[in-house]
C-alpha cells in the first residue's frame, strides 16, 4: 500500500486571487495561532538506500511529488523503532513528525504526519513568492508553500533504531573550504598596530594562530584578518561560546510561549531537581556532607548561572573531590559522548537564586528546550537560528558533515617550561568530533568564525531575524540575574574584563556591563570559550568583534592581552 502524507496543519496563506484572507489559519489546539505573511516548509522524500535496502527520510525539494491531494510516497516505513521527530523549516516555526498507525494488513507500518508549531511564524523576512500549491487533504483548501531544498536531514536507520541528524547543508556541498577570504574589507590602510603585535606573538609561538572578524552597524567597517595557518572558514570548537546560541534558542522558546523564565524545571529535569547541596566533607570519615535543596530551580536560574552547580574543573575543592571520590558526573568539562544527565550528575554548591556560580546551566537549558519543543537542540537551532541567518558551518556533530572534521583547528597548549604554544598531547584533547553523540548547549558547537559573526551581527543590527526587538533588548541586553549576593568575576573568565571587577552582571546571553566602562558603551555584552576564543557586542558604539584561536590553558593571560589590544584597536578605527 502506498504511503500518503497528510498535510493537516500549516497554512501559510492562500493563493492570490482567492476570496479567503491570507492571514486566516486553521486552529491548532496546542499552540496559540499567529497570523502569517508566508513562510517556508521542508517536505520529506523517502529515498532508497541501495546499501541498506531500506528507505531513509531526507529533507529535499520534492515539488514534483507534493503538488496536490493525490500525491503519494510509495513505500511505508518500519514502525519498530518507535516514535521519531524531526524539525524542518516552517517560517520560524517548528515541524514535528509523529507516528500514525496504518490499518488492515499494514498495522506494523506508520507514516509521518506533519504537525506545525506556528507560534513564531509571521515575521516579514520569511515572506516568499508562490512556489507550489498543496491541497490540505483534511479541509480541501489550497495553501501556499515554498518547497525548500535540504536545510536539514534526519535519517532513520532501521538497524540501530536511532534517529540521527546528519547534514544541515546539501549533501553535494563542497567538503573543502573555499579560498582564503579577502582581508581588510572596507579598509584601505597599512597593517594596524594590533595586527603587528599579534603577528609578532605568532612568530614567538605565543599563540598557534588567530582569526579576527569585526563589523560596525550598517557595515561601514567590515574587518577580516587571519594571522597564522587558519582562516575565517576554519572550524573552531566553540566551547562556551556555544552558550550564546543556546541562550538565543531559549529566548525564542520563551517568545513562542513554550516556557517562561520562572518555570520550575523539575518536570523536565528530574535528575537535576533531585540533586542535594554539597556543603563540605566530614573531617573524620571523609564522607560528603549533603543537605536537601529548599528553593525551586527555575529556567532563569539555569540561563543566568544562579542555580548553584559548577564545573568540576573550576571547583576542585568540593565538586572535583566529590567526582574523584564517587566516580560520578563529569571527568572533563564536555566530551559529547555522554548525555547531559550523565555528564553533570553532581551536587549543587548553594541554593538556587543565592549566588552566581558559573557552570553547566546552559547544557541543562538546552535539554529543557528539547523537552518543550519536541526536537533536538541541533534541529531547533537549524530552524530558528541557522536557516534565518544562512549559517552552514555550525553544528554539534561535525563528524556527520563530509569534510568538516578535517577543517577543525588543532588544539595547542602553552608549554610550562618555555611558554611557547605547542600541539596538545592526545590526553588533553577532551572532544573527539567524530564521537559526539549529544547536543550540549553549554559548549558543544563547532563553527566557523564567519558563521558565528552572522549571529553577533544580527544582534548588533537588531534585525529581528532571531528575536523581536523587545525580546532581544530585555532578555539579552539587560540584567536578568536575580541573586542575593553581589556578582564577582573569577580569574578564569575568558576575554578582557577591564578593572575594577565591579559593575558586571549577567543577561541571558553573557557578561553584561550595564553602565559601560571606558570606551565600552552601555549594555556591552561579551563572553568566550575554554579555548580562548571570545566575542563582544557593543550596541551603543555600533560594533561587534570576534577573536578566534584554539589554545589551553583557559583564560590565558598572554591571549587576554592580545584580545585587549585588538579591541582597543577596533575602537580607534571608529573615530579614525
Amino acid at each position: 500500500m502506498p504511503m500518503s502524507i497528510d498535510i493537516v496543519e500549516g497554512a501559510l496563506g492562500l493563493l492570490p486571487g482567492t476570496s479567503e484572507p491570507r492571514d486566516q489559519l486553521p486552529e491548532v489546539s496546542s499552540m496559540p495561532p499567529t497570523p502569517s505573511e508566508a513562510g517556508e516548509l521542508n517536505v520529506l522524500n523517502p529515498q532508497k538506500d541501495p546499501n541498506m535496502g531500506h528507505h531513509q527520510l531526507r529533507a529535499s525539494c520534492i515539488e514534483y511529488q507534493m503538488c496536490n491531494s493525490s500525491s503519494y510516497m510509495d513505500t511505508p516505513i518500519d514502525d519498530n523503532h518507535g516514535q521519531y521527530q524531526m524539525a524542518l523549516q516552517f517560517g520560524s516555526g517548528c515541524v514535528r513528525f509523529k507516528r500514525r498507525q496504518w490499518s488492515g494488513n499494514e498495522t506494523r507500518r506508520s507514516v509521518p504526519k506533519v504537525v506545525a508549531n506556528r507560534s513564531a511564524i509571521g515575521r516579514k523576512e520569511h515572506k516568499v513568492k508562490p512556489a507550489s500549491i498543496i491541497t490540505d487533504i483534511t479541509q480541501r483548501r489550497r495553501y501556499l508553500y515554498k518547497i525548500v531544498k535540504s536545510i536539514s536531514t534526519s535519517v532513520y536507520n532501521p538497524y540501530n533504531r536511532t534517529p540521527e541528524v546528519t547534514h544541515l547543508i546539501p549533501s553535494n556541498a563542497p567538503s573543502t573550504p573555499a579560498p582564503r577570504p579577502p582581508e581588510h574589507t572596507n579598509l584601505n590602510m597599512a597593517p594596524l598596530s594590533f595586527e603587528t603585535q599579534i603577528s609578532q606573538a605568532l612568530a614567538e609561538n605565543i599563540h598557534p594562530g588567530v582569526v579576527l572578524r569585526a563589523k560596525t552597524k550598517g557595515g561601514r567597517l567590515d574587518y577580516t584578518k587571519a594571522i597564522g595557518p587558519w582562516d575565517t572558514r576554519t572550524i573552531f570548537p566553540m566551547m562556551s561560546m556555544t552558550k550564546l546560541l543556546t541562550s538565543i534558542a531559549a529566548a525564542q522558546a520563551i517568545e513562542q510561549g513554550l516556557i517562561t523564565l520562572e518555570t520550575d524545571i523539575t518536570p523536565y529535569l528530574p535528575t537535576l531537581a533531585a540533586q542535594p547541596i554539597l556543603t563540605g566533607f566530614d573531617p573524620d570519615d571523609g564522607k560528603p556532607m549533603l543537605k536537601q535543596r529548599q528553593n525551586t530551580i527555575t529556567f532563569r536560574h539555569l540561563l543566568t548561572h544562579s542555580y548553584g552547580q559548577t564545573y568540576t574543573l573550576m571547583d576542585t575543592h568540593l565538586t572535583g573531590r566529590y567526582v574523584r571520590q564517587f566516580g560520578a558526573g563529569e571527568v572533563v568539562a564536555i566530551d559529547g559522548t555522554r548525555s547531559v544527565e550523565e555528564t553533570f550528575d553532581v551536587p549543587l554548591l548553594c541554593e538556587p537564586g543565592e549566588a552566581w556560580v558559573y557552570g553547566p546551566g546552559l547544557d541543562w537549558a538546552g535539554l529543557v528546550i528539547e523537552k518543550v519543543s519536541g526536537v533536538t537542540l541541533e534541529e531547533f537551532m537549524a530552524v530558528h537560528i541557522f536557516a534565518p541567518l544562512g549559517i552552514k558551518d555550525m553544528t554539534f556533530f561535525p563528524g556527520r558533515r563530509p569534510g568538516m572534521v578535517e577543517r577543525i583547528a588543532g588544539l595547542s597548549v602553552r608549554d610550562e617550561g618555555t611558554g611557547r604554544a605547542v600541539p596538545a598531547p592526545s590526553e588533553m584533547i577532551i572532544v573527539n568530533p567524530a564521537q559526539v553523540k549529544y547536543c550540549q548547549g553549554g559548549g558543544g558547537l563547532f563553527a566557523s568564525i564567519d558563521d558565528y559573526l552572522k549571529v553577533v551581527e544580527s544582534l548588533l543590527e537588531d534585525d529581528e531575524k532571531l528575536l523581536r526587538k523587545k525580546t532581544a533588548e530585555e532578555l539579552l541586553f539587560q540584567s536578568q540575574l536575580h541573586i542575593k549576593r553581589e556578582m564577582k568575576l573569577n580569574p578564569w573568565v575568558v576575554g578582557w574584563t577591564p578593572e575594577p571587577t565591579e559593575g558586571y552582571t549577567w543577561s541571558l546571553a553573557g557578561l553584561l556591563t550595564p553602565a559601560g566602562k571606558g570606551h565600552r558603551g552601555k549594555g556591552f555584552l561579551q563572553w568566550g570559550g575554554m579555548y580562548n576564543s571570545s566575542w563582544f557586542i557593543d550596541r551603543e558604539a555600533g560594533l561587534t568583534g570576534l577573536f578566534g584561536t584554539c589554545l589551553m590553558p583557559s583564560a590565558d593571560a598572554q591571549i587576554e592581552e592580545l584580545m585587549k589590544v585588538y579591541e582597543l584597536g577596533l575602537y580607534e578605527q571608529l573615530t579614525a
